[in-house]
């Protein structure tokens, strides 16, 4: 899936696209949410965001560099990068998966106080139109810009020939 075949196609692009994006919601919000389980003081939620914000750029500037590290710039083609990529996401997610798993305190959960779904969102929705078209407008901003980020490496390969 992360090499795609020669005669992939538009239909392709969209279902991996699709199932991409399902699985790293899957990933993300968990990921995101464990930071504030991690730490009971604003300060030390801070720093776990911190680190974890600081990790993050780490592994793009990584991922950006290798490539060039291993392959040079001579000849840099999109299939044996795809094929590091899914071969370094295969091996390292669940090395580090695991090991923050096992190093990571075990903490007793808070009592649940509610669910944030359903009529009580639709109640505190209700008569707050401006905070409502807030949200509306920014889901299709992150949408536009989520389809953006996903196509612009084919748009400069393909369309652009770069």
């Amino acid at each position: 899936m992360c090499v795609p075949p020669a005669h992939a196609g538009y239909g392709y692009l969209a279902s991996v696209l699709f199932l991409f994006y399902m699985a790293w919601t899957c990933v993300q919000i968990p990921h995101l949410a464990w930071g504030a389980e991690l730490a009971d003081g604003y300060l030390e939620r801070s720093r776990v965001v911190a680190i974890r914000e600081a990790f993050f750029m780490v592994g793009i500037l990584s991922a950006v560099v290798l490539p060039v590290i291993l392959f040079g710039t001579a000849h840099l083609e999109l299939r044996p990068i795809m094929r590091l990529y899914a071969t370094m996401t295969l091996v390292l997610v669940p090395l580090t998966a695991s090991a923050a798993a096992w190093l990571a305190p075990d903490r007793p959960h808070a009592e649940a106080v509610g669910s944030a779904f359903g009529k009580e969102v639709l109640h505190v929705l209700r008569g707050r139109n401006d905070f409502v078209r807030l949200i509306a407008a920014y889901s299709f901003m992150q949408l536009g810009l989520t389809i953006f980020d996903s196509v612009l490496l084919f748009l400069v390969t393909r369309v652009l020939g770069l």
